[in-house]
């Protein structure tokens, strides 16, 4: 079964690795929230996927390494609102 979570963030005046830990911290605690959306198989994470403007969607693990990458790829792309002028 697939659910879908769309997250958003405001503007924050923080660094990208603390906020790849609070990313990870809150899907981290998505499971719990969402009970009816199921479980993963044993011992492994749920899936996430990053879907962009234009191209193909990416898989993301939930992991700070990936969340922080995404994250800095976001800012430093021309498309977003955070990226270089």
């Amino acid at each position: 079964m697939r659910r879908v979570v769309r997250g958003f963030w405001g503007p924050r005046k923080e660094s990208i690795p603390e906020l790849a830990g609070r990313w990870k911290a809150m899907l981290d605690a998505l499971p719990a929230l969402l009970p009816a959306a199921g479980s993963a198989p044993a011992g492994q994470p749920w899936t996430w996927t990053e879907h962009h403007g234009s191209g193909r969607p990416t898989r993301l693990r939930p992991d700070e390494a990936d969340l922080g990458a995404a994250l800095q790829a976001d800012h430093d792309s021309p498309q977003t609102s955070d990226g270089p002028a």
